[in-house]
Parts: structure tokens; C-alpha cells; sequence
């Protein structure tokens, strides 16, 4: 992603633009969550969500503390607009869903992958720019997050995954006889 000459104003407005996006993925998350029928995949989603609420507040902090330079570099904006409407857009389908299991969380799996691979993308581009070396080494663990958040996203996949269920209910029931006898 290109890196384009702009002043402080701008860079910080993108940094809060920024913070923006992920209160909105966190959103969506937590909406996900309420609606997904397994606790443990439940869980995994509202891990997401946290992560994402406290990337907003880390970004936020930033745009409001932090002396920017008055020239600086600062990432295009084109995908972060997109990522911002994908996410809009999904946080209404999500409403609109009743309850979320296998077949709904794989029609979001991918989306959801695509919004967290864009935003790592954002962070290691942010990387890229000149700023001091606390905020690089938290942007770039923002980006690591983004692609924890991708792992965790494939492990909720395998929770709701309707194999997974057809395993659990083709599993053999055992059925003891005379437990009172056991004793030796």
C-alpha cells in the first residue's frame, strides 16, 4: 500500500478513522456472539470483539497524545473505507439473522477473515511509518492480534463446523453394567 506526504491533521484523522473501524468490527463480533448457539465458540467471538474495542481505545489514545510531525507519511485510505462499509454491511446481516450455528458462520467465515487480514494490512503499513518506537511496537502488535484473531476465526469455523456435529452425534454410547462391582 503506497504511503503518500500528509500533514499531522490528516494522519491523525486517520489514526481516529482508524479506532472507528475497529469499535465497528468489535460491534460486529459481539453481535455475532450473541447470536452463535455454542458457548465455546461464543466465548472465541467476544475474545475478538474485546481485542478489537481495545485496539479503538490504543488508536484513540494515540490520535489524542501523540505529537505526530508535521509532515508525515500516512497509509491510502481506500481499503479502510471499504473495510468500514463491509463491516456495516455485515453488522445488518447479522441482525437480521436469528441465531448463528455451522452453515451461518461459514457464510460470514470468509468476510470476517477478509476484514481481519485487511486490518493487519493497515497496521503493518502504519509500521512503515516514522513515529516513535512505543507506538511502532504497539502497531505492530495490533497486527499480530489481527492475525491471531484469523487462527481464533478458524477455530470458532471448527466448533460450529456441522461435521463436528455429526461426530459428536454418531459417537458410540457406552453403557456400564454393574459399576457396583468394580471394586476389587
Amino acid at each position: 500500500m503506497p504511503l503518500s506526504k500528509t500533514n499531522a491533521e490528516d494522519f491523525l484523522s486517520y489514526l481516529t478513522s482508524l479506532g472507528m473501524l475497529e469499535t465497528n468490527v468489535s460491534l460486529l463480533y459481539h453481535a455475532i456472539a450473541e447470536k452463535t448457539v455454542d458457548p465455546n465458540a461464543k466465548r472465541h467471538l467476544l475474545k475478538i470483539s474485546q481485542g478489537s474495542a481495545e485496539h479503538s481505545k490504543l488508536l484513540k489514545g494515540v490520535a489524542n497524545f501523540v505529537k505526530i510531525p508535521d509532515q508525515v507519511s500516512a497509509p491510502n485510505q481506500v481499503k479502510k473505507a471499504e473495510a468500514m462499509e463491509r463491516t456495516d454491511k455485515l453488522r445488518v446481516n447479522v441482525q437480521a439473522l436469528e441465531r448463528i450455528s455451522g452453515i451461518e458462520f461459514s457464510q460470514l467465515f470468509e468476510e470476517l477473515i477478509s476484514l481481519e487480514n485487511t486490518l493487519s494490512e493497515e497496521y503493518m503499513t502504519l509500521t512503515e511509518v516514522s513515529l516513535p518506537r512505543t507506538i511502532q511496537e504497539m502497531v505492530s502488535g495490533m497486527s499480530n492480534d489481527e492475525v491471531q484473531h484469523q487462527q481464533v476465526l478458524r477455530t470458532v469455523k471448527f466448533i460450529l463446523s456441522p461435521n463436528k456435529a455429526e461426530r459428536r452425534e454418531n459417537t458410540p454410547v457406552v453403557k456400564f453394567t454393574n459399576p457396583d462391582n468394580w471394586r476389587g
